[in-house]
């Protein structure tokens, strides 16, 4: 009985009741805010609510962790007969990622346009503009030239995952397969694109898996992916890249 209790408080508790209950305590969080994963480990400190600030199009995974003071003087009060106080505000800009197992500590302030990989420590400031990691967090690259570097990986990555899909199923890939990778070949057109999000519809069903479209991955990006051209003319023409027969695999 009461584990099932516990599995449908699990189900109730989303991100968006979470951003409710923190702008109810007062925490600043801006408009297109998501946390993702089990939200039972995500920890936002609302002891003091007034000096945490998010903003706008943050995208955060659990497990993650804001705090906005410290407790140092539960030594100081042994070895020096004081308590000193400890609190500092705590800051995400716009259109930050922020990636698993990450922790914000008192002062931490990152900037716009910020990515900050897994398993970070953020104490201080994080400029706009980068990629952040490390304990602690430190810039490690601009954003223009990881965004450069993902590209081109994004596109090997398609074909080894094609590869991997035709030697593991023995079948040949499909169009659907490729729900993050469909601006290699989608075709700039309203048909091809509603028909390939009900593919993406039909999939992600069977699959039990939140279904996902060509638009809600793209979101404000998309009037200008409408007028871009794929890498490859269609996906036909990047399975020929990749090598995969048209055949399916005999055994």
């Amino acid at each position: 009985m009461m584990m099932g209790f516990i599995k449908c408080l699990l189900r109730k508790r989303s991100s968006e009741s979470y951003i409710a209950f923190l702008r109810k305590k007062g925490v600043t969080v801006g408009r297109n805010v998501c946390f993702y994963g089990n939200l039972w480990f995500i920890d936002i400190d609302v002891t003091r609510p007034s000096l945490v600030r998010i903003g706008d199009n943050v995208h955060i995974v659990s497990p993650f962790s804001i705090i906005t003071h410290g407790w140092e003087s539960a030594v100081f009060r042994e070895k020096y007969h004081e308590f000193v106080g400890s609190a500092r505000k705590v800051t995400i800009g716009d259109n930050v990622y922020i990636g698993a197992d990450v922790m914000l500590l008192k002062g931490a302030e990152i900037g716009d346009n910020v990515i900050i990989g897994a398993k970070s420590l953020v104490t201080g400031e994080i400029p706009s503009d980068c990629v952040a990691a490390g304990i602690p967090a430190r810039k490690i690259a601009d954003l223009d030239d990881f965004f450069e570097k993902r590209k081109k990986e994004s596109l090997q990555e398609a074909k080894e995952y094609a590869r991997s899909i035709y030697e593991v199923f023995k079948r040949k890939p499909v169009e659907e397969d490729f729900f993050e990778f469909f601006p290699l070949f989608l075709k700039r057109e309203m048909q091809a694109i509603e028909e390939f999000n009900k593919k993406l519809e039909f999939k992600m069903k069977r699959e039990g898996r939140k279904v996902m479209s060509v638009q809600s991955q793209l979101g404000t990006a998309f009037n200008y992916f409408l007028k871009t051209k794929p890498y490859y003319k269609s996906f036909e023409e990047f399975l020929v890249d990749v090598g995969v027969p048209s055949e399916e695999k005999k055994e």
